[in-house]
């Protein structure tokens, strides 16, 4: 009923800006699905939106056969509520995830167990600890391979796409869906030799490879981080981005010479951004921010056409548009929608409950930030200031009171839906990784 309600009020029109890809769905159901999460990839790094440095050619080749989401959206800023909204389309808050203990509660079906509840068979390459067993997130897969989980210094891109492309040659009919989690863009970042966007530059400042961001964030809290270090910082991210498009290539090569390609929905997202000194911060997880939130969203279907959809897009759209895509009905629980329907899209709700606890709104072109401690708010444009950076709460406050008022009321419902708090103790070693990945234990 609170979707219902809020879609009315606020309109939200689901057109895509190429007409073709806005066509409605065939009656064929496609078989197979290959879902890739890269893990903290921000989307104006890419050059299918824009991105000026040729780094991620094998994802732009991706793009240009597929319906491209111009303004997709996480629902976290940070891998474990993020993944789980994806796979589960239901909101953190729902899944009762807050801090690092936090886990996919057993009582929540996931995405891989509705699909292999219909004879689909499923299987998993991850590399990042919050999205492993421990952290309960092999729910429902056959295959469930986390060999790759090598903590903030580990390179696993080829390793992920090697695992990857075992599952895909081990298929001999039947349907089948494969989740390849991509890590190495998320910090420390590595500067890959053979993949440096700038291989002339000679840096020779305080900044190396893999350097633990806490080191970063104190460099620039003490303002030892100039322009030029934040240059090779940005430089050592962009090649761990060039590192793994070259990788998913491969498995997408792979796909397409097996066979595959034609009955297989693709879909690349990312779990959230990164910041990189706007709204004066560095890494993930405490900001509700489009350096954070503001995700690519790539979706091939072989039975559409290629095209670009302006439609406010979420990550708990991504597994109803995946069941659709199988022919497999949306279950009642799940709070996305199929990208590819008819429904009106609805508002954008995000969250954080790290360090702070926030929670945001984007409808009606703007967005709206809201603390929930505190109660300050902030109001932005979505259109004109696509970074955040003129807040508008007080210049225009009917805007601000409208959304505040459906904000409050999705957090009412978010929290009458929550399930009951799943978590791990963890130990002194994971505390010790988890650190050096830049969270600490909540």
């Amino acid at each position: 009923m609170l979707r219902r309600r809020v879609g009315l009020l606020f309109a939200v029109v689901a057109a895509c800006t190429d007409s073709n890809a806005a066509r409605e769905k065939t009656d064929a159901q496609l078989s197979n699905v290959v879902l890739i999460v890269v893990d903290t990839l921000r989307r104006d790094h890419l050059g299918c939106y824009g991105y000026e440095r040729p780094i991620s050619p094998a994802i732009d080749r991706l793009a240009a056969d597929s319906v491209v989401f111009d303004n997709a959206t996480s629902q976290a800023p940070w891998t474990t509520p993020a993944v789980g909204a994806l796979l589960t389309s239901r909101y953190p808050t729902e899944l009762n995830i807050l801090g690092d203990r936090s886990v996919l509660p057993d009582g929540v079906e996931t995405l891989a167990e509705l699909l292999r509840a219909h004879e689909v068979k499923t299987g998993a390459v991850i590399s990042h600890s919050f999205c492993s067993s421990r952290w309960r997130f092999d729910q429902g897969f056959v295959s469930f391979d986390e060999n790759n989980i090598k903590g903030h210094k580990g390179v696993t891109s080829k390793e992920v796409a090697d695992g990857a492309i075992a599952f895909l040659e081990q298929q001999r009919g039947g349907r089948f869906f494969l989740w390849a989690h991509f890590f190495d863009p998320h910090f420390g970042y590595q500067l890959h030799p053979d993949f440096d966007p700038e291989p002339g530059l000679v840096y020779q400042g305080p900044v190396k490879p893999g350097v633990d961001v806490k080191v970063l964030i104190k460099m620039r809290n003490e303002g030892r981080l100039g322009a030029e270090d934040l240059r090779q910082v940005i430089r050592c991210y962009d090649s761990e981005i060039a590192f793994t498009s070259h990788h998913i290539g491969r498995l997408l090569e792979r796909l397409g010479a097996l066979g595959l390609a034609q009955n297989t929905l693709v879909v690349l997202v990312a779990d959230h951004g990164e910041a990189f000194g706007e709204h004066d911060r560095l890494g993930h997880a405490k900001t509700l921010y489009a350096e954070l939130l503001s995700v690519p969203l790539i979706v091939r279907d072989p039975r559409r056409p290629s095209g670009r959809s302006r439609v406010h897009a979420s990550s708990i759209d991504v597994a109803p548009t995946i069941l659709a895509a199988l022919g497999i009905a949306v279950p009642a629980s799940m709070r996305g929608r199929d990208l590819f329907s008819s429904v009106p899209a609805p508002p954008v709700f995000s969250e954080t409950s790290r360090f702070n606890r926030l929670r945001s709104i984007v409808a009606d072109d703007y967005k709206l930030i809201l603390d929930l401690e505190s109660g300050n708010t902030e109001l932005y444009r979505t259109t004109g200031d696509p970074a955040e950076i003129r807040d508008l709460s007080n210049a225009e406050p009917a805007v601000e009171a409208r959304l505040l008022a459906s904000l409050r009321e999705w957090v009412q419902d978010s929290e009458s839906r929550k399930t009951e708090k799943a978590e791990i103790d963890l130990t002194g070693t994971e505390r010790e990784q988890l650190r050096q990945l830049g969270y600490e234990d909540d």
